[in-house]
């Protein structure tokens, strides 16, 4: 058994429930994500885990089989009868000091900066997830939610392991009682209905520092303060205003400045918060106070510094009375045909959880010039990003707009991401006659060829299908209808297009130096049919076109590495012949 399955034993053996959870390889996530994911290592795998964590070994023994890098995670509230207090700031230590946590003999573990107490479950404990006190973040896994740790030996996104600190492991000491001066703060919070432990109003932030303990809960209050009082949450212009606000506390009031995504996810969290409540209420928006806001901030919107940038929660850029790419990237693969793939920030992964992830939308020229299959892309790749909630005003951002009386032409974002397009050159994989030349050759060499040393006289077959032949020469040719191999090659999912087979045949005989050469033979039904005859010469160009190692003559494309589309026909193919030199 692994060590994991080991330690989660034990831990199921204290009556604590296991939740299974993604591991992580440095900062890269095991989850579909991988390094796009923002808590690497610390989600669990299994939806509505609340319900699925076990302490069956049997279970336990099929998540840690060993073959999988998997954390360990406890669910804590009424269920496991345990509680965890973490703090990784002298504020949270202090605050520890003052609670008594130092005096009291109970189960802790580190990982990395934080310093995690387990202490035992309350029934007077407030039904919350999370509680934030002075530094202190009291993980009570009540709620709907509920909350779980990651418990050692599990692997950290920073390289270190989650680690019992020596003489108070789970199997050297027994939790311990929640200090009564402790559950008391806490009773407190929960009787002024504030969730976060600070008695102060949301705005206070503007006037009072922000330390490591308090920065990311006084953000998330300010957030949600400013959202819930926009007067249009779908405006991006009024978003805009409100995340520059969001950016510009961080700045100057926490002390250090969270990173920049961490404040977007703050603020798409709360954004999101705030149109669910706002509509629960049924409060409307009033169009005129919203283009007064417009009015009113549009100087400063226009006059902020390039590096405080802010976006709207799609990642846009509204400066200037124009919409500009922001946050979204264009990259061009010269392939072919060629393919535009669209980077844009999501804030809200499919499984529910935050954090700023890169959704990649891939393009071909007829999506990228209409605004419409541009927006129906964007939907299909990210799941939950509307940005044609106005069709109308959308088709402009994208398209842009002529000159009007008194007013210039706007460019749009079309040809705006298309200033600053990375570039990339085609590869086997994104070239489609390199794809096509090796399902013509999977038909082809479906056919082994015999030995030198055969003397078995062959025919044609009558039916247009590869076999080989003896040349006029003595060598081995394989002869076949050309038409009937592009039957073969359009059988099951391969789509071919009409100008695929008239393409092919051109670059192949610009490669070899004339046009193919052909016969007639005896067809079926007593009548002659033409042969396409292929002899090494031919057999090898086609391999190197669908290895992408020849150029086009219509396109010039150099290609380095070889492709996969036909590997295993090559191979098989490849062994037919002896000492030809490559």
């Amino acid at each position: 058994m692994s060590e994991k399955f080991k330690w989660a034993a034990e831990y199921a053996d204290l009556g604590w429930y296991i939740v299974v959870c993604h591991g992580a390889n440095g900062k890269v996530c095991t989850c579909r994500l991988g390094k796009d994911c923002a808590t690497p290592g610390k989600h669990p795998v299994l939806g509505a885990w609340q319900s699925k964590s076990t302490t069956d070994e049997d279970e336990l023994a099929d998540w840690y089989d060993g073959e999988k890098n998997r954390n360990i995670g406890v669910q804590l509230g009424e269920k496991s009868g345990i509680i965890d207090i973490e703090f990784d700031s002298d504020q949270g230590r202090r605050s520890a000091e003052r609670y008594g946590l130092d005096k009291v003999y109970t189960p802790t573990f580190t990982s990395k900066r934080s310093t995690h107490r387990i202490f035992k479950y309350d029934s007077r404990l407030p039904q919350q997830a999370v509680v934030h006190l002075d530094g202190l973040e009291i993980r009570i896994g009540g709620g709907g939610n509920g909350a779980q740790s990651i418990m050692p030996p599990s692997s950290h996104a920073s390289g270190a392991s989650y680690a019992w600190v020596e003489g108070m492991s789970h199997s050297e000491v027994e939790p311990a009682e929640i200090p009564r001066e402790l559950m008391v703060a806490i009773a407190n919070i929960a009787a002024e209905g504030c969730a976060g432990g600070s008695k102060k109003p949301a705005m206070s932030i503007v006037h009072t520092k922000a330390g490591e303990g308090d920065r990311h809960h006084s953000l998330v209050r300010m957030a949600a303060f400013q959202c819930i009082k926009m007067l249009n949450p779908h405006d991006p212009e009024e978003q805009q205003i409100v995340l520059l606000q969001l950016h510009a506390i961080n700045q100057t009031q926490c002390v250090p400045p969270k990173p920049r995504e961490e404040v977007d996810t703050i603020f798409n969290s709360q954004l999101r918060w705030a149109i669910s409540e706002r509509i629960k209420s049924g409060i409307e928006t009033d169009d005129e106070k919203t283009d007064a806001v417009k009015k009113k901030f549009s100087d400063k919107t226009s006059d902020a510094p390039a590096q405080n940038k802010a976006f709207t929660s799609t990642g846009l850029e509204f400066r200037d009375g124009e919409w500009f790419p922001g946050e979204w990237k264009l990259t061009v693969i010269h392939g072919d045909p060629p393919e535009y793939v669209l980077r844009i920030p999501i804030y809200r992964t499919a499984d529910g959880r935050e954090g700023k992830v890169i959704a990649e939308v891939n393009l071909n020229a007829e999506t990228y010039r209409s605004s419409a299959k541009v927006a129906q892309a964007i939907l299909e790749a990210t799941h939950n990003v509307i940005v044609d909630a106005v069709p109308e005003e959308w088709a402009v951002m994208w398209n842009g707009r002529g000159k009007r009386r008194n007013e210039p032409a706007i460019r749009g974002l079309k040809a705006k991401l298309m200033d600053t397009a990375a570039e990339e050159a085609a590869t086997p994989e994104n070239c489609r006659f390199v794809m096509v030349a090796g399902w013509l050759l999977d038909v082809l060499t479906a056919v082994p060829k015999p030995d030198d040393e055969d003397d078995e006289i062959r025919e044609p077959d009558v039916t247009g299908y590869p076999a080989w032949v003896r040349g006029p020469d003595g060598a081995w040719e394989l002869w076949f209808g050309w038409s009937r191999a592009w039957e073969i090659v359009d059988r099951g999912r391969r789509k071919l297009e009409d100008s695929d087979r008239l393409r092919c045949k051109k670059i192949l005989e610009a490669a070899t130096g004339g046009k193919l050469p052909s016969s007639r033979g005896p067809g079926e039904g007593g009548r002659s049919r033409r042969f396409t005859r292929f002899c090494e010469e031919h057999m090898l160009a086609l391999e190197r076109i669908a290895m992408g190692e020849m150029q086009g003559s219509t396109t010039n494309i150099a290609h380095a590495g070889q492709g996969g589309v036909a590997q295993k026909s090559l191979e098989k193919w490849k062994s037919g012949f002896d000492d030809v030199s490559r």
